[in-house]
């Protein structure tokens, strides 16, 4: 899981927040309304990627 640290530092769009799947090496397969298969998340790509998130990732 996901420590809500992280989670609180992740860009939004709207109400979505970023799938970290999409930015990811492996990406995100859903088909779902934008793109993810998740409707809380959206795919787009932040101007900036905090630093917590970043290290979470990878």
């Amino acid at each position: 899981s996901i420590p809500a640290a992280v989670l609180a530092e992740f860009p939004h769009q709207g109400d979505k927040r970023l799938c970290m799947k999409w930015i990811s090496v492996a990406g995100c397969s859903g088909t779902g309304s934008g793109g993810c298969f998740d409707n809380k998340r959206a795919h787009f790509r932040p101007k900036q990627l905090p630093d917590i998130a970043r290290t979470h990732i990878k």
